[in-house]
C-alpha cells in the first residue's frame, strides 16, 4: 500500500498528518490544508455513565466546576499516553477537526520524548491506530522541534535547541540527525503556574484555580523586570477567611514569582553547553541558541538568556507549533523519512 501511495497521481487519496500530543495542548496539521488545529489536552469522564462526555477546550473549561462523578482527565503526560480510552477520544477529535475527506486512512507522525520506554511508545502507536490511522510513525520530539525551528539538524555542526514545554524544559545539542547531549529540568510551564499560585497565597492570601494561574502567567509573565507595569484583577478565595476575595496583581509580582524557574532554565542551558564536546563550542557560539515551545514567547526570555550566557538567543518561528512544523517537513521529505524510519521499530501499520 505504501508503494502504491508513493505514486504522485494517487497521493490525493490519502493524507499525511502531524500530531503533537502535549500535556496541556495538542496540535495537529495535514498536508492537505494550511490549518494548524490546536486544543487543550483534557477529557471529561462521566463515572456514572462510564463514558467521555467532552474533550479539548470544552473539557478544560469544566476544570474545578464539575460534580463529583465527572472527572477531568489529562490523558497525555509529556507526549506519553496515560489513559488510552480518553486519549483515543482526544486524537479522534483532533483528526475530525481537520475535516479529511480522502478515501484511504491517513499516515500519521507523532512525537515522543527521547527517554520514553518501548511500552510507552507502543501505547502511542496503538492509540493512533485505534483512532483511524493507516500507518503511524514516532519521532523523538526534540529532533522534530529542531527541524521545525529551522535548525539544519542533518549538518555536522553543533546546534542547540531549547524546548520549553508544560512539564519539562529539554535542552539538546543536535548534529547529523542525532542527539549529542541532552539535559532536562522540570522547571517549566506547570512549575511556573505553581509559583504564581504560591505568590498569590503568600502576598495576597488569595487561592485561585489552575486556569487563573496559567492566565496570569501568559498575560503578565516576564523574564526581566519591566519599566512599564501592567496589572490584572484576580478573583479567588481568601485563605484566612474562606470567603470570596480579589486582588490586583502586577507584572513585578509575577516577575518575582517566575524568577526561580526562569533562572533554573538558564542554568540548565548553561550546564548543557558546558558539558558539550569541545568540537561543538564554536558552532554553538556562532549559531546561537534557539528556544521553542509555549513559554518561548515570554517577554524578555531570549534577551535574558543572551545576557546571562553571552550567546545570542532567538525565538523559533511559531514556537508553539515547532514540533508540528518539524514533523510536517519530515513527512514531506523522502530522505528524512528514510533516515529516521528505514530501520526503525517506531511504526505501526493497521494493515498488518
Amino acid at each position: 500500500m505504501e508503494n502504491i501511495l508513493s505514486i504522485p497521481f494517487l497521493k490525493h487519496l490519502s493524507n499525511d498528518i502531524a500530531v503533537d500530543l502535549g500535556t496541556s495542548n495538542s496540535s495537529i496539521s495535514s498536508d492537505s490544508t494550511s490549518i494548524k488545529f490546536s486544543e487543550s489536552s483534557f477529557a471529561a469522564y462521566d463515572q456514572r455513565k462510564k463514558q467521555v462526555i467532552a474533550v479539548g477546550d470544552r473539557a478544560k473549561k469544566m476544570l474545578g466546576r464539575t460534580p463529583p462523578y465527572i472527572k477531568i482527565i489529562r490523558p497525555i503526560k509529556n507526549g506519553i499516553i496515560g489513559n488510552k480510552e480518553t486519549a483515543c477520544y482526544l486524537i479522534a477529535y483532533l483528526m475530525k477537526n481537520l475535516k479529511l475527506s480522502n478515501l484511504i486512512k491517513p499516515r500519521v507522525l507523532a512525537g515522543v520524548p527521547d527517554d520514553s520506554s518501548e511500552i510507552e511508545r507502543f501505547s502511542v502507536l496503538e492509540a493512533f491506530r485505534l483512532s483511524g490511522a493507516r500507518i503511524v510513525y514516532l519521532i523523538e520530539q526534540i529532533i522534530a522541534v529542531a527541524i521545525g525551528s529551522d535548525i539544519p539538524v542533518m549538518e555536522a555542526n553543533g546546534n542547540i535547541i531549547v524546548d520549553l514545554g508544560t512539564t519539562s524544559c529539554r535542552v539538546a545539542i543536535i548534529s547529523l540527525g542525532g542527539i549529542v547531549k541532552m539535559q532536562t529540568t522540570p522547571f517549566a510551564g506547570e512549575y511556573m503556574d505553581k509559583a504564581v499560585s504560591e505568590m498569590l497565597m503568600r502576598k495576597y492570601n488569595l487561592l485561585v484555580g489552575e486556569l487563573t494561574c496559567e492566565k496570569i502567567k501568559l498575560q503578565l509573565g516576564s523574564a526581566v523586570k519591566l519599566d512599564q507595569k501592567s496589572s490584572m484583577h484576580v478573583g479567588g478565595r481568601n485563605i484566612k477567611t474562606g470567603l470570596p476575595d480579589s486582588a490586583t496583581v502586577w507584572t513585578n509580582d509575577v516577575f518575582e514569582a517566575l524568577s526561580e524557574p526562569v533562572n533554573k532554565i538558564v542554568k540548565t542551558i548553561e550546564s548543557c553547553i558546558e558539558s558539550a564536546p569541545h568540537g561543538f563550542i564554536n558552532d554553538i557560539v556562532d549559531k546561537g541558541i534557539t528556544i521553542s515551545g509555549g513559554i518561548a514567547s515570554m517577554r524578555g526570555l531570549d534577551r535574558l538568556i543572551t545576557k546571562k550566557l553571552g550567546i545570542k538567543c532567538k525565538i523559533a518561528p511559531e514556537p508553539s507549533f515547532s514540533l508540528v512544523r518539524g514533523m510536517e517537513r519530515i513527512l514531506a521529505d523522502k530522505h528524512l523519512m528514510k533516515f529516521f524510519f528505514n530501520s526503525s521499530q517506531d511504526r505501526l501499520s493497521s494493515l498488518k
